[in-house]
């Protein structure tokens, strides 16, 4: 089961798209939804999950780094194949005392790194669990928001190349290993 999640300056928003993923690999989250309905996956600060359900799957992947971002999604998805439903109940909420400074340091970083450690491990999660097919969708989703950034916010032909090329690679290879 997943929860609502309530995070300052936020509204509950009345929708039944929570918890999804668009084939280009967009994340669309809504987990402050009033609406209980089953999700393709559910955000890491307000799951819970019966122990032996984990371990059916394997325990959660170690290989998402940086700010961990898609290692929830990638165990509900996993989750999915072994046949579980995942429900998201707006009744089990709690409210995210997010902090200034602490936590997994992600403020810290520069938007160049955040995203890295974004893309890295999009890619991670796109070729473990997503169909081949949908590949290039992700290719070209990850080369638009790297211009954006790289080029566009930062400047900086560096940080697109870093993050257009070397974080989907970085992706790829612990995917292969």
């Amino acid at each position: 089961v997943a929860g609502k999640i309530i995070e300052q300056g936020s509204n509950s928003v009345d929708t039944e798209i929570v918890g999804k993923i668009t084939p280009g690999g967009r994340i669309i989250s809504n987990h402050n939804s009033t609406q209980k309905v089953i999700v393709e996956w559910a955000r890491g600060g307000n799951m819970s999950f019966r122990k032996k359900v984990i371990l059916d799957a394997g325990g959660f992947d170690i290989s998402f780094l940086g700010n961990a971002i898609f290692e929830d999604v990638d165990m509900c998805f996993r989750l999915r194949r072994l046949k579980y439903t995942l429900i998201f109940d707006p009744e089990a909420a709690l409210i995210h005392l997010a902090i200034p400074s602490g936590g997994c340091q992600t403020r810290t970083l520069s938007v160049t790194e955040t995203y890295y450690n974004f893309f890295r491990n999009k890619t991670l999660f796109f070729l473990k669990n997503m169909p081949w097919i949908l590949i290039p969708l992700l290719g070209l989703s990850i080369l638009m928001k790297a211009f954006l950034i790289g080029i566009i916010s930062q400047k900086n032909l560096a940080s697109f190349c870093k993050l257009a090329f070397k974080a989907p690679l970085e992706g790829y290879k612990s995917y292969r290993y």
